[in-house]
């Protein structure tokens, strides 16, 4: 049994042991997906000769090598990872995305991919060289570099959410440095070629990856979809567009539609690493076949990810009393010291934590504000911290739903470590860490 939680100052410290981990054998799995890209580079690294080899595979990429390496390019792999936990909120809105990608299509098709092919360009910047004087070309190339290392971070980071690491920075670090490290090897050894083939690869664990939760999390309701949809429907996630003119929704289509367009037209009209596989392309027309094959892998990928999503969210809100984390739900204080939120990473509330949580304080009542006064409000009778107890719930007319106050980057962690077996917990972790 674990020991109670020490107090510093009256107040519990922050636990810091690792409430779900993935066991033997999904480590093993997952360890041997992720050095596949490694073992791909080093088997193609004979093939690399000159600099067009590396930086262009000799021009010489089909047309499905470039729609596979271009459906995890640019966002797409953000919202493959994140596009589960995002869903969970936003419902069918996250069908937009893949909606505005067909959208951004005739850019692609009009100017894109000509200008690429009839220049017979090296990259993206060597057109800035053409074009622009030395000012322009030093701007553009600082301002991407400068974004790419924001952006690679920020994806290496949200490769990290995927295992259940609690709040441990160490291991947090270790396996963003390893993740960076199997990229660069790939890239290094074996050049585009490589990593357009590992994308390959890694498109089709993708692929797997999300099917197999979806059915996992449909198989877990004894009327199946159906009961997924209608509790999705009775929460309001089933609407597809927002028209409404709310300054804090991010998912309004006054705001989504924007972003979505100019996100799509900058990573195919300015970004270098999504341009690179159609520069690499073999001929014009396996420029625009795999543009069209990206953008049918995004309309049913993203898509499977919303259903996850929405999955989840009958999931926890059916199941809440055994499946939902007590501090995704609890009213926690304020930190006393600093007057703003207590950092509740790594905190854990179950039987041997909630009397000295109470004691100090930490726990507040959802309706009132004021802090729990006995731990016994809080415990059921075999020990069972009580969810409904410690959740706001919105009233039956707008859907019952308990809401979560934190937490979202951990539903489809807890969901995998929790219910998928022999080794299907590290294959999903390992593809959806691969697409990024």
């Amino acid at each position: 049994m674990a020991s109670p939680p020490r107090l510093t100052a009256g107040l519990p410290a922050v636990s810091f042991a690792l409430m779900h981990t993935l066991g033997t054998t999904d480590f093993l799995v997952f360890a041997a997906i992720m050095a596949a890209p490694m073992v791909i580079g080093l088997l193609g690294r004979s093939a690399v000769q000159t600099s067009d080899d590396l930086l262009l595979a000799n021009r010489s990429l089909p047309w499905w090598l470039v729609g596979s390496s271009l459906a995890l390019a640019g966002l797409a792999p953000a919202v493959y990872v994140a596009g589960p936990n995002e869903a969970y909120h936003a419902g069918l809105k996250l069908l937009l995305i893949p909606l505005l990608f067909w959208v951004a299509l005739p850019i692609v098709f009009r100017f894109t991919v000509p200008l690429l092919y009839n220049l017979e360009l090296d990259s993206i910047y060597e057109y800035i060289e053409l074009r622009f004087d030395p000012a322009v070309r030093c701007a553009a190339a600082g301002l991407f570099l400068v974004g790419q290392l924001l952006w690679l971070g920020g994806l290496l980071a949200l490769a990290v959410t995927l295992l259940p690491l609690g709040a441990n920075p160490g291991a947090k670090a270790a396996m963003v440095a390893a993740l960076a490290a199997i990229a660069t090897a790939c890239a290094c050894c074996g050049g585009l070629k490589a990593v357009t083939s590992s994308h390959c690869v890694q498109l089709a664990l993708l692929v797997a990856g999300l099917l197999l939760v979806a059915y996992v999390v449909g198989s877990s309701f004894e009327r199946g979809p159906p009961r997924i949809w209608e509790l999705a429907h009775r929460m309001e996630r089933t609407r597809p567009i927002d028209a409404q003119l709310d300054w804090q929704s991010k998912w309004t289509i006054w705001a989504a539609a924007p972003f979505c367009v100019l996100t799509a037209a900058y990573f195919f009209l300015a970004d270098q690493a999504a341009l690179q596989r159609m520069v690499a392309a073999h001929r014009q027309r396996d420029m625009t076949l795999g543009y069209l094959l990206a953008a049918v892998m995004l309309g049913f990928l993203i898509p499977l990810a919303a259903y996850v999503g929405i999955g989840l969210l009958a999931f926890y809100q059916d199941h809440a009393q055994q499946e939902m984390a007590p501090e995704w739900v609890a009213n926690i204080a304020p930190d006393v010291h600093t007057g703003g939120p207590r950092d509740w990473r790594g905190l854990v509330i179950d039987q041997d934590s909630i009397e000295q949580l109470v004691a100090a304080g930490v726990l507040l009542d959802p309706n009132t504000g004021r802090p729990f006064e006995q731990p016994q409000q809080l415990v059921g009778p075999n020990g069972e911290v009580l969810i409904d107890r410690l959740a706001t719930r919105l009233p039956p007319r707008l859907g019952g739903e308990r809401l979560l106050r934190r937490g979202e980057d951990q539903l489809l962690a807890r969901f995998v470590v929790r219910h998928l077996r022999l080794g299907a917990a590290g294959l999903v972790a390992a593809a959806l860490a691969g697409a990024v």
